[in-house]
């Protein structure tokens, strides 16, 4: 995976995490990827464990549980402070 989809990913998941990603078209721009890319990171976020809400009124995706990824590499002995 290389460090631009990981960026993209990390701003996914910020910007769900946070309620603002808008419509599926305006996030796929906000990313500046196609709606199939889109769709195909908010699958492989599903895979990873999160479950992903598309709320029409608010027009927005959200974590239906509250957490986020980490995309970074973490060394063994920080692992305790997660």
């Amino acid at each position: 995976m290389n460090q631009k989809i990981v960026c993209r990913l990390e701003k996914l998941d910020h910007l769900i995490g946070s309620s603002l990603t808008g419509t599926p078209d305006e996030l796929s721009q906000k990313l500046q990827i196609s709606r199939r890319t889109l769709f195909e990171y908010l699958t492989l976020l599903n895979k990873l464990g999160a479950v992903i809400h598309y709320d029409k009124a608010a027009k927005t995706y959200h974590y239906k549980k509250k957490g986020f990824f980490r995309f970074r590499f973490t060394p063994e002995h920080e692992t305790h402070e997660l």
